[in-house]
């Protein structure tokens, strides 16, 4: 199965741990997780301060792989509401 999850994930908090954590679940160790991290310009809207995008990318490398899902992954940029 394919699963589709999208957030800034800032800070990781164990809320969106919950939500990856289920999303590779759902996917099945044979499926395939995508998960879209908004850019920094579209982060850049929230009111409070937010890592950059690629400091918020390895936030969510490292929780996956110590979580050591065999599912395929990859993280993609939103640039927008839309995806």
């Amino acid at each position: 199965m394919k699963v589709m999850v999208g957030g800034t994930f800032d800070p990781l908090h164990a809320g969106h741990k919950k939500l990856l954590s289920r999303s590779f679940e759902l996917a099945g160790p044979d499926g395939e997780v995508i998960i879209g991290l908004t850019t920094d310009e579209f982060a850049g809207a929230k009111v409070h301060p937010v890592h950059s995008y690629q400091k918020r990318l390895e936030n969510i490398k490292e929780f996956v792989r110590k979580r050591g899902y065999t599912a395929e992954w990859e993280v993609e940029p939103l640039s927008d509401r839309y995806g």
